[in-house]
């Protein structure tokens, strides 16, 4: 049903983006929160909510209600990813769900910083920098601006933030998600609309267009001295075969002033991670 439908793919859509290239995470995620709703609802069974049949004695306002209530707690999970009233406690059934979650935050935390990265290099090359747009910049404007500004609601998380970790474990490893958290990132600046909302049925292309549209970004900006493009599009997702895309484009957003005086304290390293785009 369309109802479930507007559950289920932005489950499926986050457990891709934590879990970018391990497919039994994925599955213990989706299973996860199978269960959870179980709980949350009694009557429902596995059956209801993987195939979307409704309980036959259920009003269908009562279905509504599911989504409404279980796409809005998921929702302000992601939010409270972020935030020392993370209240997980309130939330947990086990140990196990206790160690999922955990697992699950700590993976959006470097998917988001990976998504940052890309953020930032499309806006150092929307500026036209003499010295170009690269990775290892956007990590260190990364370390500088965003993640200075999480450390404010994260006092209680002990999150490693250095650059190496932004690079080697973050970008690195989320780079093939990381238009996606790149176009999360860009929705939540924007005040989250509807029309681009991952948890909307209405938004999902929207927010997929949107995700294709840095993808687009990434596979066609080469870094100076590089022979390869800072995305590779057939390990890059999404990946958007028959998906009829809205037409989005993106305004430049180059780099203030005070942005500009940041990045003008930017070494190069001198490590083995120089030599990497």
């Amino acid at each position: 049903m369309q109802e479930l439908e507007s559950m289920l793919s932005p489950l499926r859509l986050f457990s891709l983006m934590a879990y970018p290239s391990n497919e039994d995470s994925q599955e213990k995620f989706m299973a996860n929160r199978v269960a959870k709703i179980k709980k949350e609802w009694p009557g429902l069974t596995e059956k209801h909510i993987v195939q979307g049949e409704k309980p036959k004695d259920w009003p269908q306002e009562k279905w509504e209600e599911l989504v409404r209530k279980c796409m809005g707690q998921f929702q302000d999970e992601l939010h409270r990813v972020f935030s020392d009233n993370d209240g997980i406690s309130s939330l947990l059934d086990s140990p196990a769900y206790a160690e999922s979650k955990a697992e699950f935050d700590f993976n959006c935390y470097k998917g988001k910083l990976a998504g940052n990265v890309l953020v930032w290099i499309r806006r150092m090359a929307d500026s036209n920098l003499p010295s170009g747009a690269s990775v290892n910049k956007a990590v260190f404007m990364v370390e500088e601006t965003i993640v200075k500004e999480w450390r404010k609601g994260l006092k209680t998380k002990d999150w490693p933030s250095h650059q190496s970790f932004i690079r080697q474990d973050a970008w690195l490893e989320f780079k093939s998600v990381s238009p996606l958290w790149a176009a999360y990132e860009y929705w939540l600046a924007w005040d989250k609309p509807p029309n681009c909302s991952p948890f909307l049925l209405e938004g999902f292309v929207g927010f997929i267009s949107l995700a294709i549209n840095f993808k687009e970004f990434g596979v066609t900006h080469f870094p100076r001295g590089r022979k390869d493009p800072t995305l590779i599009s057939k390990e890059t997702w999404p990946q958007s075969e028959g998906v009829k895309l809205i037409d989005l484009t993106l305004k430049p957003f180059p780099l203030s002033t005070k942005e500009r005086k940041i990045l003008d304290s930017y070494k190069a390293p001198g490590s083995y991670e120089s030599s990497l785009p």
